[in-house]
């Protein structure tokens, strides 16, 4: 932890230990309003696992898992498709490609990664801007992330609950929050807590999961219900069949065409690959080439695993936004899976 951070919270605070090694507090103690934060391997420690939602407890324990895979299987080809994959849900901030990103960035002063995971935005963000970088994450992937950011003297990387940051409101002229939101105990009360910490005149970005058709929707439901009651691991080998049937469908190399809805199952018409028509109308069964089989497998564990996963209709999300008298905003449904959101506090 670097001694600035303390600057930047809400409250009164106070270093109470701390050791340092290479410039920054490896472990330690910290008073924050009056309750006692660890600082366990150079992170401060604002959740605590001892929680009462089970849910959300064992969806923690689901990332934890994933970002430890995701350690061993860290890539030049992993981050490319990352990073495009990103590139192409920022459309609703008007950004098309990785050095409109960068310049959006720069203009910033105080940005927020929120949901970090092992921290590879984070560190792409402190690399782009002179301002100030928030790194948020409540799995085990925050120590990953820590390591990937602590050489910038601009990037902080706490671990803590999206619902109750200890930021005052008003702070953050961008908040990045891609896929987490759904993750929380309540998507809409969690949008509600990170847009009180934009300021005005600040931005605010998430990707949330769409309501699937009824088939996806069954089979997401029954595969997750099955899935949530295995361990991580056991989950993990549990999806191989699922990716390995992406990959077999992938290999078919074929398309279909249906010439009209089927409206039923609100199925659209047109033509689509195989494995994109089952892999959105049926079972989330991920392929990507690029990225191989052990991200591929992970991405399929991170859909089905975590027991908090909630999915969400544009109608819902445009009543949330009338509710809090949020008036400048943008939808944008990428796929059939999800939904990208824009926000723009007056």
């Amino acid at each position: 932890m670097k001694k600035e951070f303390l600057n930047l919270l809400n409250g009164s605070t106070e270093l109470l230990e701390d050791i340092t090694k290479d410039g920054g507090g490896e472990t330690g103690r910290l008073q924050y309003n009056g309750r006692e934060i660890k600082i366990v391997h150079g992170v401060p420690v604002f959740f605590e696992s001892d929680i009462n939602d089970e849910e959300q407890e064992k969806t923690n324990k689901t990332f934890s898992a994933k970002w430890n895979v995701f350690m061993r299987e860290n890539s030049q080809s992993t981050y490319d498709y990352s990073m495009n994959f990103v590139l192409k849900r920022l459309v609703p901030l008007g950004i098309r490609t990785e050095e409109e990103f960068k310049k959006f960035l720069s203009e910033k002063e105080m940005i927020m990664d929120a949901g970090s995971g092992m921290g590879w935005m984070s560190e792409y963000m402190a690399q782009n801007t002179d301002g100030t970088v928030i790194s948020v994450e409540i799995g085990d992937g925050v120590f990953a992330a820590h390591e990937k950011c602590k050489k910038y003297s601009n990037c902080h990387v706490i671990k803590a609950d999206l619902m109750n940051l200890p930021f005052a409101d008003n702070s953050f002229d961008y908040i990045h929050s891609d896929g987490v939101l759904h993750h929380t105990p309540n998507t809409k009360l969690a949008m509600k807590a990170l847009y009180d910490k934009v300021r005005p005149g600040g931005v605010f970005w998430f990707y949330i999961y769409k309501e699937m058709n009824p088939v996806k929707h069954f089979c997401d439901d029954y595969i997750r219900q099955q899935f949530t009651k295995l361990s991580p691991e056991e989950a993990l080998e549990q999806c191989r069949a699922i990716t390995e049937l992406g990959r077999a469908l992938s290999k078919i190399d074929a398309t279909i065409t249906l010439e009209r809805p089927i409206d039923v199952l609100n199925i659209p018409s047109g033509t689509f690959d195989l494995q994109r028509f089952v892999y959105y109308n049926f079972i989330k069964c991920f392929w990507n080439e690029q990225i191989g089989y052990d991200v591929s497998n992970i991405v399929n564990f991170d859909w089905y695993h975590p027991n908090n996963a909630q999915q969400q209709t544009e109608e819902e999300v445009r009543g949330w936004m009338k509710e809090y008298g949020i008036e400048d905003y943008d939808i944008y449904v990428a796929n059939p899976n999800g939904m990208n959101v824009v926000i723009r506090k007056k």
